[in-house]
C-alpha cells in the first residue's frame, strides 16, 4: 500500500522535485533499476567520513589472463558495513522464494531492513544536480 503511494506521487504531473529535497539515500530498488549496472557486480559501502577505500590493480602480480579483485575497506572512527545489491532477474530465484514461503520459512527473518544512513553528517548529501543521478559517480570503463 505505502509503495503504490509513492509510487503514485512519482508519477504525477503535478509533482514538486523539491518536496523530495531531503531524502540523501538510494533504495536497493534504485540501483537495481540502474541500466549502468546491468550485468555487474555491484557494492553498497556504509562508513563513517574518513574511511579509506583501496582497490589494487587486479591483473598486478598475477599470470596472464588471471585476474584478482580485492577491495581494502579502512576505518579509525566506526564501523564499516559492506552489502551486495542483487538483481532478482533470474525467475528461477523468484520461483524458489515462493517455495521457501510455502514450505514455513519466515522470509522476513532472513532479510532485515537497513535504516537510512544518518543525514547530520555534510558530507552525507552528495550534491548532485537535478540531472545527475548516482550512477554518475562510477566511471564507465571501456
Amino acid at each position: 500500500m505505502v509503495s503504490q503511494n509513492i509510487r503514485r506521487l512519482y508519477e504525477e504531473e503535478a509533482f514538486d522535485k523539491g518536496s523530495f529535497e531531503n531524502f540523501c539515500y538510494v533504495t536497493h530498488d534504485d540501483m537495481r533499476r540502474q541500466e549502468s549496472f546491468a550485468d555487474q557486480s555491484v557494492m553498497a559501502i556504509k562508513a563513517p567520513p574518513g574511511t579509506t577505500l583501496e582497490v589494487p590493480d587486479p591483473d598486478e602480480g598475477m599470470p596472464s589472463g588471471k585476474r584478482r579483485f580485492q577491495v581494502f575497506l579502512k576505518s579509525t572512527d566506526g564501523p564499516v558495513d559492506v552489502y551486495l545489491v542483487r538483481r532478482m532477474a533470474d525467475e528461477n530465484e523468484s520461483e524458489n522464494i515462493e517455495d521457501s514461503a510455502k514450505a514455513g520459512t519466515d522470509l522476513a527473518a532472513l532479510e532485515s531492513p537497513t535504516p537510512p544512513l544518518d543525514q547530520t553528517d555534510p558530507d552525507f548529501c552528495f550534491n548532485l544536480d537535478d540531472n545527475e543521478g548516482i550512477s554518475d559517480f562510477f566511471a564507465d570503463i571501456s
